[in-house]
């Protein structure tokens, strides 16, 4: 039985291989998505700090996103 790329299916790139736009994924901007891989790691060994900085930008992003979801 043959597979189905050979049968004409669409061949597409492996996973790892496709290029996402890393400057907005999931609609959320690249600054505030590290600010909050930040929150998340804070407190692991080696973890970058989390700041009020990074705290900052999330509320903002969030408030003004309000019922927009």
């Amino acid at each position: 039985m043959a597979s189905g790329a050979s049968k004409g299916a669409k061949k597409i790139a492996p996973t790892g291989s496709l290029k996402v736009a890393s400057a907005n994924f999931f609609g959320v901007p690249k600054d505030v998505r590290e600010a909050s891989k930040r929150q998340y790691k804070a407190g692991s060994p080696g973890a970058e700090p989390y700041t009020k900085k990074d705290m900052e930008t999330i509320r903002n992003y969030y408030k003004n996103k309000k019922g927009k979801a």
